[in-house]
């Protein structure tokens, strides 16, 4: 709940903020996600 208000209230100072930190968790979170499948990957087909 703290992260939401927090969010709210980014995004009454800061219009159009919210996008871009939307976008960066996004971003890391396909990132995490291509890194575990390529370790997998290169572990699992030898």
């Amino acid at each position: 709940m703290g992260a939401q208000q927090a969010v709210k209230f980014t995004n009454i100072l800061f219009p159009g903020a919210v996008s871009g930190i939307s976008a960066a968790i996004a971003t890391a979170g396909m990132e995490m996600i291509g890194k575990t499948a390529t370790e997998y990957y290169l572990a699992y087909t030898k």
